[in-house]
């Protein structure tokens, strides 16, 4: 729980879902997305682990139980805030399997609270006491049910992110034991950084091009272009139409406006939703060799999101699984291995449905939303 944490701290950081909550609220957030697998600590749990003995719970239902009905006057007491915004980012914490699945039947509770143990329940307690010592300050106040339900999906998705990364035992090798909490908790806190920058989810720096030119690769601008280049562009959230006609370059009008928009600071990437496959695996060719001019630094990840990906030569040179590499980009494994990680690569391609998946009611739904919150 504690590299989950370590993990969720670094990559709340800058995270376009998260800019209007101060660092004491980002800070309150690091603390619950550790709290996510608390569940863990109950008697089932145990016994699964010594014995292989399935319990009637799964652990991420325990999580939620003790969340609400245990934990929450300490966490009231150090946070604030209101109970009912809590109980909506328990249920994103605890729920970063597909759902909290939460009941409010005495009965159904009181068996729940019997799987987890009396012993389980003051373990928990005093986890928590740790844990709030090592992240001193954190806050929820001023955070109503509404503003807490918006934040939950990202929140759940920054859960589901950091408790897959920090799942990686290369790169969060067993402890040996005896290390103290916080000889531990440095220890987390670097293998974090490493980790996210394995993970492809560093950030690259974007460069300030003077000339969309440049950003283009094209010697002379099309009409479209220079307009798209010199528009004026509205505070807020913004939605760019480009209609022209067949070759007059709308993908290079695209990556103008996107560029634009990264450069203020409104996104930090970009995800292109084409209708098919095919389209998706052409555009993905385009954007391999044009992504170098979109950012400056370490090479950029770039991810091809469909259900034939693995099977796109350049897609595979990129992640290493042919001999073939392109200094200019790259996709990690990690990232290449799931279609709902591939949303977090800076430069992604894929087909719509990918994207829409978002918004529909499947697993790990918020983990997509997550990256593509961060994108144009």
């Amino acid at each position: 729980m504690l590299d989950v944490a370590s993990c969720a701290e670094q990559m709340i950081r800058g995270h376009r879902a998260f800019v209007e909550y101060t660092e004491n609220q980002c800070r309150a957030f690091v603390v619950l997305a550790a709290l996510h697998d608390i569940g863990k600590i109950s008697v089932s749990f145990r016994d699964l682990v010594r014995d292989g003995r399935q319990g009637q719970y799964r652990h991420w239902k325990l999580s939620d139980l003790l969340l609400i009905n245990v934990l929450d006057p300490i966490i009231e007491e150090e946070f604030g805030g209101n109970r009912h915004a809590r109980c909506e980012l328990y249920a994103a914490v605890s729920g970063h399997h597909g759902g909290p699945e939460r009941t409010n039947d005495r009965r159904e509770i009181q068996r729940r609270r019997r799987c987890i143990g009396a012993d389980a329940e003051q373990a928990a307690k005093d986890w928590l006491t740790l844990l709030l010592g090592l992240y001193p300050g954190g806050t929820l106040e001023g955070l109503d049910q509404p503003a807490a339900r918006k934040i939950s999906w990202a929140l759940s998705g920054l859960t589901v992110a950091s408790d897959w990364v920090a799942s990686n035992a290369d790169w969060f090798p067993p402890a040996t034991t005896g290390i103290g909490l916080h000889d531990y908790h440095a220890r987390s806190r670097a293998q974090a950084r490493d980790a996210i920058a394995r993970a492809g989810l560093d950030q690259a720096a974007t460069p300030t091009i003077r000339d969309a030119r440049t950003l283009t690769g094209l010697p002379d601008l099309h009409p479209m272009q220079q307009a798209v280049e010199k528009v004026s562009i509205p505070d807020g959230p913004v939605l760019a139409l480009i209609e022209d006609a067949t070759g007059s370059g709308k993908t290079e009008s695209a990556l103008i406006m996107a560029h634009r928009l990264i450069s203020s600071g409104r996104a930090r990437g970009l995800f292109f939703a084409l209708p098919t496959m095919a389209t998706a695996d052409a555009m993905f060719g385009r954007m391999v060799n044009a992504v170098s001019r979109l950012f400056e630094g370490s090479a950029p990840s770039v991810s091809l999101s469909h259900g034939r990906a693995g099977l796109n030569t350049r897609f595979r040179e990129l992640t290493g699984a042919d001999d073939d590499a392109s200094p200019e980009a790259g996709c990690t494994r990690w990232l290449a291995d799931d279609r709902r990680r591939s949303m977090l690569a800076e430069v992604g391609v894929g087909t719509i449905d990918q994207a829409l998946m978002g918004v529909l009611p499947t697993r790990f739904s918020t983990l997509r939303l997550f990256g593509l919150t961060d994108r144009v």
